[in-house]
Order: C-alpha cells, then sequence, then structure tokens
C-alpha cells in the first residue's frame, strides 16, 4: 500500500474540481489560503489522515464552494474524533461527506469499532476514493 505525498494530493484535489492539472498547485493553495505555510515546507512528505482531512475540508470551503454540514453529530461513531479536539469538525466533515472512510478495529474483548486513525498515512486507496468523491460532489452542487 503506497502514502500520498502532500502536493499529490493537493494538485490531485484541484484536478478532481477543475479537470485542471496545476504544476504550481501548493504555491496556489497556499495563496488561496487553504494550506499553511508547513504544508508548503513539507510538500513532498507524506500527509498523515489528520492533515488529509483538514487540507481536504478546507478545499471544499475555499476552493468548492461547499458549506460545512450543520450537524455533524453522525461523526461520534469514531472513537478517535476527539483525539485532536481542533481537528474535530475537520474529520467530521470529510468522513460524513465519505472522503475519507473510517477503519474498523477489534477491541480488547474482541467487539469491533471505527476509529478515523488520523496518524496513519493517507494511502492511494484513500486519495482515489477523496477524487472521486469531490467529482460527485461538484456534479451534485
Amino acid at each position: 500500500m503506497s502514502c500520498v505525498r502532500k502536493a499529490e494530493l493537493i494538485a490531485g484535489l484541484y484536478q478532481a474540481l477543475t479537470g485542471e492539472a496545476f504544476s504550481d498547485a501548493t504555491d496556489r493553495a497556499f495563496g488561496r489560503g487553504w494550506i499553511e505555510a508547513h504544508d508548503r515546507k513539507e510538500a513532498e512528505e507524506n500527509i498523515s489522515r489528520l492533515d488529509a482531512a483538514r487540507i481536504v475540508h478546507l478545499f471544499l470551503l475555499k476552493e468548492a464552494g461547499i458549506p460545512d454540514l450543520t450537524d455533524i453529530s453522525g461523526a461520534a461513531v469514531l472513537r478517535d474524533l476527539y483525539d485532536c479536539r481542533v481537528c474535530v469538525n475537520h474529520i467530521a466533515q470529510v468522513y460524513l461527506r465519505g472522503l475519507i472512510a473510517a477503519a474498523e478495529i477489534e477491541g480488547i474483548s474482541k467487539e469491533k469499532f471505527l476509529i478515523f486513525d488520523g496518524k496513519a498515512s493517507l494511502t492511494d486507496e484513500d486519495a482515489v476514493r477523496i477524487y472521486e468523491r469531490i467529482r460527485c460532489i461538484k456534479q451534485d452542487s
């Protein structure tokens, strides 16, 4: 399973929304305010699912003009939703829109539950799902 670099995700988001490839996608995203300085500096590094949730969520707001879902209570099924309190809305928005799926894991007593697994790296499969869903969201809006 291969991991995705930040620059790849950013370029892929633009391409999914506009159908165009931008060679300066990271600089463009920074200029438009949906990535931060450290994202530009770390553009060639693998991206975590937490960073991907933040970037994808801000992309939806600032580039695609898609407002936040008002009811995010459905994301409460994610056991690790509040592990990063400033990430809660980012995670909830991308999870509830089907952009980044949860992982099902087995607990100590063999019960299964869902986690977002934010510290894990975003995989190629995750990225493909994001791009496909963005195309669908774009068509629906």
